[in-house]
């Protein structure tokens, strides 16, 4: 790698480039100099791959405490109620600022107002409140915020940019190193970063989250110091597809919120031995349903129904995961869908506060890197975006205000070593494949344990692997490999099973 002189100062300095990234900014670029970090391209995020759509109380017979009461009771006590009242409370705005940006929401049919938004349900609302483009949401929200971030005087972009460490001066964060195109290192300084880089999916054997989700902001985070937690709750989606060869595929759970229903493979509807929610039960309960059905039956997969919908309703709301079906031969209107639960969201994060403010001055957080206290132990579904939205904003608004110099210099970092891609392919599917076992949807003492034991040795292993030139999987391995340990150690110190933590150790025997 080679290093550039001189740096590059910013104002407002956003690592990610996904809705909480973009949000925040598209309301600080009015105060100053925005720059934007993404290790891809503009539009590769955990957004344009979010299916099912954005929760807000606008329906006539809704209301935002209602929408409060449903995300506190998937929270399962854990929520932080003050941060899940300002989302709330925010919600409505937040869909109308996207709606300016030519964001396409779906619309009800004969609807006479642009605002006559089509309403979807999830589990775990009591009402209709998803607001929608079909079942490409993300990327359609994705597709309106590039195109107003790229059109914005005062932002500018650096694709295929990979941050490896916060910049510090006094203990306050001042921006961030980052190695650019042709293997250019350049130090980024900035009086105000946003940490918006997403989750960590990938640390999971399975995952709907794209290759990008190797929890690059967690451990940046970790590295400097910066408080985290909940690490724990780690969400699985119950519905993705099984198929021997491709990766796992999203059956948003508007699929279930539209009627659709599972079985196992002889037909039965085991969610009446679950809950009384049946297939719109919380997450949580659902993939632990599926669990362990396929555990009590010794069996690979269960099915998803959607056969007794009518064709067109399910070709209407549902185009991209037809397209994908099709492909390997499912008709859903015909036949059942082969499903199994798969990582889907990380819960924990970055502990902030209201305004996006983590405990290191100068850095702040949003969207799926963060903790906000919304989400407690378990998500409620479609909040996620618009937890992103509303943070962010808040997070803007408050770095404007402060109205902190650039800074001129910083501490140096340690510097970040590579190792052969060989070696880190090998380290990261061990890592897969141990997390999957042992830190899923069902956790053990002695399971865990292990786990962490094995997660230490393969982070020790890395460290004594021979120095090779630079590769961002090599980095994004090292992340994993950083982050790992840290969510085993705070799944073994939750001592109940609550929300996304079903420790089998725990249960009353």
């Amino acid at each position: 790698m080679t290093r550039e002189s001189q740096h590059i100062s910013t104002d407002f300095l956003v690592l990610g480039s996904g809705l909480a990234g973009l949000t925040f900014a598209l309301h600080a670029a009015g105060h100053g100099q925005v720059t934007i970090l993404t290790k891809a391209e503009l539009f590769e995020s955990n957004t344009s791959y979010a299916q099912g759509g954005i929760a807000a109380a606008i329906g006539e017979s809704d209301s935002w405490k209602l929408h409060e009461e449903d995300t506190l009771t998937a929270g399962a006590g854990l929520c932080d109620p003050g941060a899940v009242r300002f989302l709330v409370q925010n919600a409505p705005d937040s869909i109308h600022w996207l709606a300016t940006l030519g964001v396409r929401f779906d619309r009800e049919e004969g609807a006479t107002s642009l605002t006559d938004w089509a309403l979807g349900r999830e589990g775990g609302h009591s009402r209709n409140r998803i607001v929608h483009h079909a079942d490409r949401t993300g990327w359609e929200v994705e597709r309106a915020m590039n195109a107003a971030v790229r059109a914005h005087p005062n932002v500018k972009i650096f694709e295929n940019a990979f941050a490896t460490d916060l910049l510090q001066a006094d203990g306050r964060c001042v921006g961030a190193r980052a190695v650019l195109a042709e293997e250019r290192e350049v130090d980024f300084l900035a009086a105000q970063t946003m940490l918006a880089t997403g989750g960590a999916g990938r640390l999971y054997q399975h995952s709907t989250n794209p290759r990008i989700a190797t929890g690059d902001g967690l451990a940046l985070a970790l590295r400097a110091g910066v408080p985290c937690s909940d690490l724990e709750f780690v969400q699985f989606h119950p519905t993705t597809l099984y198929h021997p060869q491709l990766r796992s595929f999203l059956i948003t759970e508007a699929a279930r919120g539209e009627g659709g229903t599972l079985r196992t493979h002889d037909g039965d509807r085991f969610m009446y031995d679950f809950d009384e929610q049946l297939e719109l039960a919380p997450r949580d309960i659902v993939a632990r349903a599926i669990d362990e059905e396929m555990r009590r039956r010794d069996t690979w997969c269960v099915y998803l129904d959607l056969t007794h919908l009518p064709r067109e309703r399910i070709e209407r709301h549902f185009p991209t995961i037809i397209e994908k079906l099709n492909s390997v031969g499912i008709q859903p209107h015909r036949h059942w869908i082969p499903i199994v639960p798969a990582q889907h969201y990380m819960c924990g994060g970055v502990i902030t506060d209201l305004t996006a403010q983590t405990g290191m001055p100068g850095l702040l957080a949003s969207g799926e890197v963060a903790r906000t206290g919304v989400h407690g132990a378990n998500r409620l579904a479609s909040n996620s975006l618009l937890e992103a939205m509303v943070f962010a904003k808040a997070g803007a608004q408050a770095a404007v205000a402060t109205k902190i110099e650039r800074p001129t210099h910083f501490e140096e970092p340690q510097v970040r070593r590579c190792v052969p891609e060989s070696d880190a392919i090998r380290l990261r599917r061990v890592l897969q494949k141990i997390m999957m076992e042992r830190v899923g949807i069902v956790r053990r003492d002695a399971g865990m344990n292990s786990a962490l034991m094995e997660s230490e040795a393969l982070l020790s292993d890395f460290a004594a692997l021979p120095e090779a030139p630079y590769s961002q999987y090599s980095m994004e391995a090292h992340n994993l490999l950083t982050v790992a340990p840290h969510l085993i150690r705070a799944a073994l110190a939750r001592r109940e099973n609550v929300g996304l933590h079903f420790n089998a150790d725990l249960v009353q025997s």
